[in-house]
């Protein structure tokens, strides 16, 4: 006989039927979380609500030449709208792309998601760049309509690197430091075998026919400038060599058309002695010689990658300073006035 007046059995069944009511309960409020978001997300896919950019930002926001970046946007997604494409409509200037750009989830919400997208860039020359768009769409599950939006990429400034310039006045202080510089002085002096070469039979040929004078420097400058070129869109010199060898064409132009040692000076004595002579160059063909020769010394010494355009780009503006530098009688119309095919035209091909 149980004298403590308690029923073990009737208080097993009451826990149990407590755990049963809870289970039961969080049932139903599982169900009802489900019911409610499968009607909300019928009704957003139903309502045509639009995908919004909430916000643009630079990763770094300090951006240095050479150096890699990300041009980041967050943009609001309703639910059953899905990403369909990010793509670059244009580069901004002075700027190129290093990746695919992407999307990926930031944040998850209740009627819509966060969505980051990430658009890798690399900048080329310092200052302020702009003209870049991009564009991106998303496709409703319901419908299937595809929603594109275009967004102009932010006027971008690119600060300058830190080179040590001790470490780029010469060649040979260079290979002390590292034998990795060793592939580029045989470039220079195939280039510079190459160029003497041209130049020797050039010159013996003109001389030796009817007596004519031998071409003028900006000819065979230009000559030199279009066969590079050539060379670069076939693929038979790389992009980097390309622009040591662009380096060297300019620095032989200015060395025989200015009587000035450009073959033998660094960037820092050539430009002492284009100081020294100020009626050579106008300041504005001074300061694109000195950000050309700068440009260069990053892409040989510094590691910086380089694409056709840029090598294409810089071709057009080393002949704008040849043109702009022939002396009066030979820019005319006359006899002796240069011939070449227009740049823009060049560079379409």
């Amino acid at each position: 006989m149980n004298t403590s007046g308690k029923n073990p059995g009737s208080k097993k069944r009451k826990i149990l039927s407590l755990l049963l009511y809870a289970g039961l309960l969080c049932i139903l409020l599982i169900i009802s979380a489900g019911i409610a978001g499968i009607w909300k997300y019928y009704k957003t896919v139903s309502s045509g609500e639009k995908v919004t950019v909430t916000k643009t930002i630079l990763i770094p926001e300090n951006i240095t030449l050479g150096k890699k970046f990300s041009l980041k946007f967050s943009c609001r997604v309703p639910w059953g709208t899905r990403e369909d494409l990010l793509e670059f409509v244009s580069v901004p200037q002075n700027m190129q792309v290093t990746s695919p750009p992407f999307f990926r989830t930031e944040k998850y919400a209740w009627g819509y998601n966060i969505l980051e997208g990430e658009l890798p860039l690399q900048a080329f020359a310092d200052g302020k760049s702009s003209g870049g768009v991009y564009a991106f769409s998303f496709r409703n599950a319901k419908t299937g309509e595809v929603e594109r939006k275009e967004e102009k990429i932010p006027e971008i400034t690119v600060l300058p690197a830190e080179v040590n310039s001790s470490d780029l006045q010469t060649a040979e202080k260079i290979l002390e430091k590292s034998v990795s510089v060793i592939p580029y002085i045989a470039i220079a002096l195939i280039v510079l075998l190459v160029i003497g070469t041209l130049v020797f039979f050039l010159l013996r040929r003109k001389n030796s026919s009817s007596g004519e004078k031998a071409p003028p420097v900006w000819e065979l400058t230009f000559l030199a400038i279009s066969d590079l070129l050539a060379r670069v869109r076939t693929g038979k010199v790389r992009t980097e060599q390309s622009v040591a060898e662009l380096t060297d064409i300019i620095r032989f132009y200015m060395e025989k058309r200015f009587s000035i040692p450009a073959e033998h000076q660094t960037s820092d004595e050539f430009f002492h002695t284009l100081h020294k002579k100020q009626d050579l160059l106008t300041s504005s063909q001074q300061d694109f010689l000195r950000k050309f020769l700068y440009s260069a010394d990053l892409v040989k010494f510094a590691n910086i990658s380089a694409d056709i355009p840029l090598v294409e780009d810089a071709a057009i503006q080393a002949e704008n300073l040849v043109r702009e530098t022939i002396p009066a009688p030979e820019n005319g119309t006359g006899k002796d006035a240069v011939k070449h095919t227009d740049s823009k035209e060049r560079k379409n091909k």
